[in-house]
Order: C-alpha cells, then sequence, then structure tokens
C-alpha cells in the first residue's frame, strides 16, 4: 500500500497547495476519500482528504 513508507503506492498528485503533496507528485497522506457520487467527469469529483498547508 505505501512506497518508501511514505506515500500511497499508485496515487499520483500534482495539488502543491495540499498539506499531503510531496515534490515528488505523491500522496502522503495514510489514506485518501474521494467523493462525488454523481460525478460524471474527473473534474467533478472530489477529494475529502485535501488540507490546505494553511492547517497543517
Amino acid at each position: 500500500m505505501f512506497e518508501n513508507n511514505s506515500t500511497l503506492s499508485g496515487v499520483n498528485c500534482t495539488v502543491s497547495e495540499c498539506h499531503y503533496h510531496t515534490k515528488d507528485d505523491r500522496c502522503s497522506a495514510k489514506s485518501i476519500m474521494v467523493n462525488g457520487n454523481s460525478a460524471t467527469t474527473s473534474r467533478e469529483t472530489e477529494c475529502e482528504t485535501f488540507k490546505p498547508h494553511c492547517c497543517d
């Protein structure tokens, strides 16, 4: 599940304003929650795990 004991395997992220974003565009959260049960495109999905840097 985790690569290098710190990022989620297979999860890439380019949201640099997120607390869990790493320099190599990975996600360091322990798990992620993606919402948007009525989504019909990827833009309509919502990452509930997102946490801005300001709230560290």
